[in-house]
């Protein structure tokens, strides 16, 4: 048998253990009862939060730079590492985008994540050829001697166990768990009580709608009768029998005055959403998803489109990004140097295409056009932008030239330094000096709305621009404030 098909026994599924958590509940509810595939015991909104997570993780692809002399990266396509991260598998069993779709959800879980290293030759020296999973419930750091890992204890069979030198696994982590620093920290060991109140709830909504939870009808005997107790268990069967299941709906007719009236609750009555919206919440909060990203009902009452959008951007800049940042050190540690010493060489994840991190089309371009004060494309351009072919002097027709960009809004070119522009006197001057220091706060990831001290501009001039600056966001913004602020001497 192949050292892959030892170590990765396609048999074994992911179920994660601890002593302290009913683990086989937690599988159960998130995944569905395995051996039974008729059930439907699984929490949709822990599944569903989930889903989210470990679809989006690999959206960007995992990228080998070399960071060049001039501050440029450049990337490394034909490396041997770029290789292995683009088929970490040797016949593709596995893509990179399925690994880290895997980790992101085995993180979630367990609080931990492992990759096996594969080498051709020598097992701890050869060259990384492959990069397998291993499930959390299979391996296990184990301390001796001291150290603070001496090897991985992996169970490639049952009850067979093989040593795992350090340098073989690269060991993902979410956090760090208090009770053994080694491991990361499983949110699900906090979520326990709260999956199982929604899968309660979804039990209790189940009950309820196949028989309201109360009889269904109520026969109530003419006033000045009585019936005993066999006499009724009599009446309730017959009605059973003729009105029951398949017989809805047929009529019915009682002697001796009596009358039948349903009873049970109206479809206002059974709004059970409460009974999830706690649940729901309180799951979303500690995985870090929000319930409209999820899909969830919690979050979905409030949905529009603009704070859905929203919402995704928080969840990208909130919860996705510190992963990825955090994932791709553990590479540069763990596998990088495998492959090279060169300390201008890193594996990033690219966040180039993003799509939560894109700026809109529409406000890019209201962006542009308030920067440049009027029309800056010819219509061959905008044709050619959007797919379609130009037309044959158009351009001509377009005799206006698009307005020049005032020296004042254009950037300063990098590494010239402010003091080579021409000297400004007085009020101009000093609106120079803040406009670059509020550039420079800003670049730094600052607010530019700096205060700034001076004898020629006006105090109400002062305090306009400050206002003004509370709202840029980008080195544009800022210059265009001080360039209306330079030309008309008041509110920019």
């Amino acid at each position: 048998m192949s050292l892959i098909k030892q170590l990765i026994p396609l048999s074994y599924k992911f179920t994660p253990a601890s002593a302290e958590t009913d683990w086989e509940r937690v599988n159960n509810l998130v995944y569905g009862t395995w051996n039974d595939p008729k059930s439907s015991d699984t929490n949709s909104a822990l599944f569903s939060c989930l889903m989210a997570i470990a679809t989006a993780y690999p959206e960007p692809p995992l990228t080998v730079f070399k960071k060049r002399g001039d501050g440029q990266r450049r990337t490394q396509e034909n490396s041997p590492l770029q290789d292995l991260l683009h088929s970490p598998t040797p016949e593709g069993e596995l893509t990179m985008e399925d690994m880290l779709f895997w980790t992101a959800w085995a993180k979630h879980v367990d609080g931990n994540a492992y990759w096996i290293k594969v080498r051709s030759g020598n097992a701890e020296t050869g060259n990384v050829v492959q990069l397998w999973p291993i499930s959390p419930t299979l391996i296990k750091p184990i301390t001796e001697n001291g150290e603070w890992i001496s090897y991985y204890k992996y169970q490639y069979e049952s009850g067979k166990f093989v040593h795992v030198p350090v340098k073989n696994i690269i060991h993902f982590r979410l956090g760090v768990d208090d009770q053994d620093m080694r491991k990361g920290l499983a949110p699900l060991k906090a979520l326990v009580r709260q999956i199982s109140t929604d899968d309660e709830a979804d039990k209790f909504v189940e009950a309820l709608l196949k028989n309201y939870a109360v009889p269904g009808l109520v026969v109530t005997p003419a006033e000045g009768t009585s019936i005993d107790e066999d006499q009724a268990n009599v009446i309730q069967e017959k009605l059973r029998r003729k009105f029951g299941n398949d017989q809805r709906g047929n009529i019915a007719v009682m002697s001796r005055g009596a009358t039948i009236q349903p009873f049970g609750f109206s479809p206002e009555d059974l709004d059970l959403q409460v009974l999830h919206r706690i649940p729901e919440e309180r799951i979303s909060a500690v995985l870090g998803v929000p319930a409209i990203v999820a899909g969830l009902g919690a979050g979905l009452d409030r949905a529009t489109y603009d704070n859905a959008r929203a919402m995704g951007e928080w969840f990208t800049e909130r919860k996705l990004i510190p992963q990825w940042r955090s994932d791709e050190r553990k590479l540069n540690i763990s596998l990088l140097p495998d492959f090279t010493s060169n300390p201008n060489i890193t594996i990033e994840f690219d966040l180039t295409d993003v799509r939560a991190l894109q700026e809109d089309e529409d406000a890019k371009y209201v962006r542009l056009q308030t920067a440049v004060g009027k029309p800056w494309l010819t219509r061959n351009e905008a044709r050619e932008d959007t797919g379609y072919d130009p037309v044959d002097g158009w351009d001509d027709e377009d005799t206006e030239e698009p307005e020049p960009v005032p020296e004042v809004l254009k950037p300063f070119a990098e590494g010239t330094p402010e003091a080579e522009e021409e000297e400004p006197e007085g009020i101009e001057k000093d609106l120079r000096k803040w406009r670059t220091k509020a550039c420079k706060l800003l670049k730094a990831g600052k607010s530019a709305a700096v205060e700034f001290e001076s004898n020629t501009i006006p105090s109400s001039l002062i305090g306009s621009i400050l206002c003004a600056l509370e709202g840029a966001k980008t080195q544009i913004d800022i210059n265009r404030i001080f360039h209306n602020a330079m030309t008309w001497k008041g509110y920019p």
